[in-house]
């Protein structure tokens, strides 16, 4: 959770904002960003891995079912597809803020 913080205040997140967070892994961050950039902003994280997106959506039905200190107001909740975070088409969204996460192969 440390690194989010930083990343968070990095990126200088505002209400309203659109986000796109490439390489979205267990999608914690885009859940966490969602609640600073409220509810009907754009929230959308892209990762290569299939089984990361789907993990990604047990999570967060897992935290919207069970966590007894959900509240939905005010979060912009993210969605997650599965795909290459550089083949996305530039000239059909824009977004107000973009977080690259890639791997590097040793």
């Amino acid at each position: 959770p440390c690194i989010y913080a930083a990343v968070v205040e990095a990126l200088d997140i505002r209400i309203g904002n659109s986000f796109l967070n490439v390489g979205s892994g267990t999608g914690y961050l885009s859940t966490v960003i969602g609640y600073l950039i409220g509810q009907g902003a754009l929230n959308h994280g892209i990762e290569v891995r299939k089984q990361a997106v789907e993990h990604s959506y047990l999570c967060l039905e897992k935290y919207i079912t069970e966590c007894i200190m959900f509240d939905a107001t005010g979060l912009a909740i993210p969605l997650f597809v599965c795909g290459n975070g550089l083949d996305i088409d530039t000239g059909y969204r824009k977004y107000d803020r973009i977080i690259p996460h890639f791997l590097k192969s040793i």
